[in-house]
């Protein structure tokens, strides 16, 4: 059931991140800013780290991502925060 649940969050927040993502048509990867590139690839690493904190059930890594103010609701309704 754990394991189910760290799959069932990772993608909910893989589509919360997609739902995110502006409607514009995307530059061209040469076209992208450095800026925009490391944003990239800071978002990626958090949740790669996210991914694996669910796996490892590492509450401190968890913590160090997501906002004092988080919340989510479960696939069976249930609501909880960062808490």
């Amino acid at each position: 059931m754990k394991r189910t649940l760290a799959v069932l969050t990772l993608g909910m927040s893989q589509l919360w991140l997609t739902s995110c993502s502006p409607t514009a048509p995307v530059p061209s990867s040469d076209a992208k800013s450095a800026s925009t590139e490391s944003v990239e690839r800071a978002l990626t690493q958090m949740e790669r780290d996210w991914a694996d904190a669910i796996v490892k059930h590492d509450a401190a890594t968890v913590s160090r991502i997501v906002a004092e103010d988080w919340s989510e609701t479960s696939w069976d309704g249930t609501s909880f925060g960062k808490a």
